[in-house]
Formats: C-alpha cells, sequence, structure tokens
C-alpha cells in the first residue's frame, strides 16, 4: 500500500482537457503501486453523460452492443420480501428518470454530482473492508479516498506526527484495537489499495471499455494487496497477483484445488466474455444477474491466498458500473454485512450440490442457481444506489 515516493513529475492537465483522459492505463507504470494520478470521478461522470444507462461493449468490437435491460433468471427471495420483479421495475424507472436529469449539466452541478460518485465509491470500499475487518471508519475512508477518486496527491508514507496517523490512532484505541504503528500503517493502506484498485478496475473496464481479463484481475489483485502481507503471514511479494498454491477452505467448503485453479480462471473469463456475446445477440441483459453470478463463481474458486473477498466485489462493482451505471456498496452497516455472509456462506455451500445436479432447460430456468441469493442482494443494493443517484442528481438541479 504504501510504495516508494515516485520522482516529481509535471503537473496533470485535466483541468484544461477535462474531457481528454491523458492518464496511464496500467497501474505499475506511475512508480508507486497503483498510485497513477487518475481522476476516477470525473472519467464517470463524463461517461455516464455521454452514454447512459451505460451498457458497456462485448469483447474489443469498436462499437457499444445496444442491450435493453431485461431480468434473467430465478432470482431466490424465499428469506426477503419484496418481490424482484417489483425490485427490477422501480430500477429501471430510476434509470429513466437519472436520463434526463444528466443532460445540460452546468459546471457547478458537474462537481456536485462528481461529489456524489466520490461518496458512493468511498462507500463501496468502505464496506467492502468492513466485511473483511479491514480499513477504518467512513470519515477516514472519506479523507483518503477523496484524495485518489480525484486524482490527488498522497503521501505514500506516514508518520506518527501526521495528522491523517493521529485520527487513525485515536480511532483503533477508541474501539479498543490496540494503536502500534504496523496496525495503524496497516489499516490505511487497506483503503488506500482497495479505493487504488477500484480506480484501476473501473477505469479498464469502464472508461476505456475494455474486456474483461486474466490479466486485468491479476493486476487488480496486485494493487489490493501491495504492501498489506496476509493474514496467514505471507508477503505481499509472494501472493499479490499470484494464484495460490494451497488448498484453502472455509468451514464445510473446500475451493478449488490449486492446481485447477489456472484452468478455472481461463474459464471463468471465457464463460464471462460468452455471456455477454449470447446477450448481445439476443438484446438484452441483466446486469445484476450477470455481476452476482461472476462475483459468487470467483470467489468460489478463490484463486489467490488472500484478499478474495474484496476482488469479488471490485469484480461484481466493474460489471455493474459498465453495464448499469451504479456501485453497490455491501456491508455498510452490521446487519448488512451479517446478511451478505450468511449469503455468500449459503451460496458456496450449495454450489457443489449444483456442480452435481443433472437437471434440463426446464429445471434450470426454474431453480435459483447458488448465486441467486446474491443476485437478490445485488438487485436490491442496485435499486438503493439508483434511487439515490437520481435523488442526488434532483437535488442539485433544484439548486
Amino acid at each position: 500500500m504504501a510504495p516508494t515516493t515516485p520522482k516529481r513529475k509535471r503537473g496533470s492537465l485535466h483541468n484544461i482537457f477535462e474531457n481528454l483522459d491523458i492518464s496511464p492505463t496500467k497501474a505499475h507504470k506511475s512508480g508507486s503501486y497503483g498510485s497513477s494520478p487518475k481522476n476516477i470521478v470525473r472519467s464517470l461522470r463524463t461517461k455516464f453523460q455521454t452514454h447512459w444507462p451505460p451498457r458497456g461493449s462485448v469483447r474489443a468490437r469498436p462499437l457499444p452492443s445496444n442491450f435493453t435491460v431485461r431480468m434473467d433468471g430465478p432470482y431466490d427471495w424465499y428469506r426477503f420480501e419484496e418481490d424482484p420483479d417489483e425490485i427490477f421495475q422501480e430500477t429501471e424507472g430510476f434509470s429513466n428518470e437519472i436520463t434526463a436529469m444528466l443532460k445540460d449539466l452546468t459546471p457547478a452541478e458537474n462537481v456536485k454530482f462528481e461529489d456524489h460518485l466520490v461518496d458512493v465509491l468511498t462507500r463501496f470500499v468502505f464496506g467492502s473492508n468492513l466485511i473483511e475487518n479491514a480499513g477504518a471508519s467512513l470519515e477516514i475512508t472519506l479523507q483518503i479516498c477523496t484524495k485518489i477518486f480525484q486524482g490527488q496527491h498522497i503521501n505514500e508514507e506516514i508518520s506518527e506526527r501526521d495528522q491523517e496517523y493521529q485520527d487513525l490512532r485515536a480511532e483503533m484505541l477508541s474501539q479498543s484495537l490496540g494503536g502500534i504503528e504496523n496496525a495503524v500503517i496497516r489499516s490505511r493502506r487497506e483503503i488506500v489499495q482497495h479505493a487504488r484498485a477500484l480506480t484501476y478496475l473501473v477505469n479498464e473496464m469502464v472508461i476505456m471499455d475494455n474486456p474483461l481479463s486474466e490479466n486485468m484481475i491479476l493486476e487488480t489483485h496486485k494493487i489490493l494487496t501491495y504492501k498489506v502481507d496476509s493474514s496467514d503471514g505471507d508477503t505481499y511479494h509472494e501472493y499479490g497477483g499470484q494464484y495460490r498454491t494451497q488448498p484453502v477452505g472455509a468451514g464445510f467448503t473446500t475451493f478449488t484445488a490449486p492446481g485447477s485453479v489456472p484452468g478455472e480462471m481461463r474459464s471463468l473469463v471465457v464463460d464471462f466474455n460468452e455471456d455477454l456475446d449470447i446477450a448481445s445477440k439476443a438484446g438484452h441483459l441483466d446486469p445484476y444477474w450477470l455481476a452476482a453470478k461472476y462475483c459468487h463463481k470467483f470467489v468460489n474458486i478463490h484463486p489467490f491466498a488472500d484478499g478474495n473477498g474484496r476482488t469479488c466485489r471490485l469484480i461484481l462493482n466493474a460489471i455493474l458500473a459498465k453495464y448499469a451505471g451504479i456501485i453497490v456498496a455491501l456491508g455498510e452497516k452490521e446487519e448488512e454485512r451479517d446478511a451478505y455472509l450468511e449469503v455468500a456462506g449459503r451460496g458456496s455451500a450449495s454450489q457443489q450440490s449444483w456442480d452435481g445436479q443433472d437437471m434440463d432447460d426446464d429445471d434450470v430456468n426454474v431453480t435459483p442457481p447458488p448465486w441467486g441469493e446474491l443476485g437478490y442482494l445485488t438487485l436490491s443494493g442496485a435499486k438503493k444506489s439508483m434511487k439515490n443517484m437520481k435523488d442526488a442528481l434532483k437535488e442539485k438541479l433544484a439548486k
């Protein structure tokens, strides 16, 4: 997380050419891993104003596919109250309202919309870290993430004299978490690198409109884990951006054998792009179902020694940002965190039985798959996120 400070470079031209993206697309080009000065919220705002609703492209085709958003697959809502059909309709209704609101924003309204995007992206980082008992409070996460998402310079290292260090230490002491230097530094790095990994993946998939690839996933994980050693004591050099070589499991679930991980990851990327090809030919796509499906598949391969949960949620949200224009923050509150972990646990537990079932096409269409509940949570989060975006734009336009 805290790479060496790069040599001073010429200032960014972003403010001169607002819609021209001149930042390097590969994180390692900046010298400090993942720290290229990318104003991702400005890039997203411009992208959304140009293409709303965003539908992305399929593979490397030069023109975007004209998807119609349509509900796919049987969402598993047995343990929930609201009908997914109603949630889906409301979500698309909010998206349609946003279409008109994004036109002809003033420069001041653009800035306020970017502030909303900073808040949304920050809440994702905060919630995803909280699920893993990582990071810090929302307030401190916002202070750090705002600079990163706006492309501002941040210090790669902080000392005990820095106010940021003192704030983190005071927070940890207030929660009886201890305040030793290593814990404070690690907490900050977990925020910084998570934000940088999100910036990288959103830039690659959404802004640059590149197709999901294995290299992209490996790079995302390498940025996420930079200078953050694993919970088992592996240094970031040993596991960051590298497939694991040891068996892992959670509870009664045993994940993919290490020797099969590379092949499973290749299949995941192929299957994802094939699903997009099918959607392109059919003319319709359910981005919430697609995102949940590949978030679930990735985490049940569990390709890395550590950081799989955060990486799967980064993938989920890059897909949502590209094909629906939203970010879903999971785990912001304790009850949301518990619900997510329970759903993920049930999904993993049912994966093996699902793989072993012999079902015909009719059964597949009505039987919720192991990611059916996660699909429901994602759809519910999408409705909330889309409504928040609509309300934020409405408030700005009313002033």
